[in-house]
């Protein structure tokens, strides 16, 4: 817990303390979207005059100034996130209990409030994960003393473990669905390199020293990674959670060494994290140090750690039955077993029967409504199947066609309209699909790269190509840089423009 949370903590920080940097510029009153702009159109068009209504129509704290002061208020909630992210950070790493929900909701909170001013240069996919998983997070930690000794309610982990799931299957399964010729010919590679919206200097290196035949065998792993491999981190043993994991890091590895995608791929390792235990992080990373900081603070053991080993099975028996399974049997018998095994755990902790009664309908309340959360993390999947086809992505595990949704209790199209109303006003479940289809295949074959290129003059006669500070100059000479976890996002949407 105390690891997952310090790495979403660190991507809070980068978030807040990149936007920072650019608000003026991107969303003051001279800047390419004013925000005070966005704000009085909302306000007149839909004939909002009570505080209440406004913020239900476009849910930010900016609200609360007034039109005037957007601008100082949008750097100071930035200045603030930031600050706060450096407490949760310190908080997960010097506390036994990780840090405080009560944080975490200010941290969602204040970057929801961001999100939904940002227009088009807050509509990326990481900022929607981050919301989502930040949203996660408020289950993961304590929920009011940052000290509490009480272990990591079984729920936020398997939530976090499905959202990890969700984003990296639905980032496989678009890149088939899309037919796009260099993925399903293992070419991509040879494009990507080059087209990629702000490579890295290791990227000119990797797409002209790199073998083909290894580009070809990224590819597939890639595909592998994304597709078949993410069933593991659901699956119900230690060991398949732990492969699939670590299957994960050695993607985002790779991907972070090529491309600057700001804090996506630390994002992404945390939730990848999310399906290890202690011990599997021991064995690699320093056991016996690892071992005296837990009992130097004085951990309790968790519901997650020293589970039992996977039983040694044949390999038919694991392809034929625990595979198709693992989905199924993760949703519908480990967590509620998890729950119920915290739940007895803490009444039995208890001293008092009241606090036993207090605890265990606590955590009743969390079960059901970490249920209702995984049916709003997991409703997105839909979408990468057309319902239409009656085929549904997990139909395979056992689950009715037509999406996920349709697995779980049906209370008529209005509590699903209530569901899908909510989910995506404050971004709780959202879908993805990155690279969907390859940019920069040419008629030909050949890789093309399109660039806008914005020129100056001060007489009118004489124009100069204005340079980015980040985007691949129009001198194919000056090398890309290192600028992530920062997200320039100007020069993102200007590679967006090109396409």
């Amino acid at each position: 817990r105390r690891l997952v949370l310090f790495l979403v903590a660190l991507c809070y920080l980068a978030a807040f303390a990149s936007l920072r940097d650019q608000w003026r510029g991107l969303f003051g009153r001279n800047g390419v979207t004013p925000v005070d702009a966005l704000l009085a159109q909302v306000r007149k068009n839909g004939g909002l005059s009570s505080l209440v209504d406004r913020i239900w129509t476009l849910p930010t704290l900016l609200w609360l100034g007034d039109t005037a002061s957007v601008d100082a208020m949008g750097e100071a909630m930035c200045s603030a996130g930031a600050v706060l992210s450096v407490t949760a950070a310190s908080l997960a790493l010097f506390t036994r209990g990780g840090g405080s929900s009560i944080v975490w909701m200010s941290l969602w909170g204040m970057y929801l409030s961001l999100f939904h001013v940002g227009q088009v240069f807050l509509s990326f996919q990481w900022d929607i994960l981050l919301l989502e998983v930040g949203f996660v997070c408020m289950w993961l930690s304590p929920k009011l003393r940052p000290t509490s000794r009480d272990p990591p309610h079984p729920a936020g982990l398997w939530l976090l473990r499905f959202v990890c799931f969700k984003l990296m299957l639905m980032s496989g399964a678009v890149k088939i669905q899309s037919e796009c010729p260099t993925w399903l010919g293992l070419t991509a590679l040879d494009y990507h390199f080059d087209t990629q919206p702000l490579p890295t200097p290791l990227a000119w290196w990797a797409s002209t020293h790199v073998p083909r035949e290894v580009k070809r065998f990224g590819v597939a792993a890639t595909l592998a990674i994304e597709g078949p491999l993410t069933l593991l981190l659901v699956a119900p043993f230690r060991r398949a959670r732990t492969v699939g994991a670590y299957s994960q890091l050695l993607l985002q590895a790779m991907i972070a060494a090529t491309g600057n995608y700001t804090f996506f791929n630390l994002l992404t390792v945390a939730l990848a994290c999310s399906a290890l235990d202690d011990a599997s992080l021991g064995r690699f990373f320093f056991r016996n140090l690892w071992r005296r900081a837990e009992d130097s603070n004085g951990e309790p053991k968790t519901p997650n750690d020293d589970e039992p080993e996977t039983p040694k099975t044949p390999t038919n028996a694991w392809l034929a039955f625990i595979v198709p399974c693992v989905v199924r049997y993760a949703w519908m018998f480990a967590l509620p077993a998890s729950c119920v095994a915290h739940c007895y755990d803490r009444v039995r902790a208890s001293s008092s029967r009241t606090v036993g009664f207090v605890r265990i309908a606590g955590a009743c309340f969390t079960l059901v409504a970490s249920a209702a959360m995984l049916g709003v993390v997991l409703k997105p999947l839909h979408q990468v199947v057309p319902k239409s086809t009656g085929v549904s992505v997990l139909g395979e595990f056992g689950l009715p066609a037509g999406g996920v949704e349709a697995a779980l209790p049906s209370f008529g199209s209005r509590w699903d309209e209530i569901i899908d109303t909510y989910a995506a006003k404050f971004r709780l479940g959202s879908g993805y699909g990155l690279f969907r289809r390859m940019t920069g295949v040419g008629d030909d074959g050949s890789v093309m790269r399109p660039e806008i290129i914005l020129e100056g003059s001060d007489d009118g006669s004489n124009w100069t190509a204005i340079e980015f500070k980040h985007k691949p100059s129009t001198d194919v000479k000056v090398a890309p840089t290192w600028v992530a976890p920062h997200q320039p996002r100007l020069d993102w949407q200007m590679w967006f423009a090109a396409l």
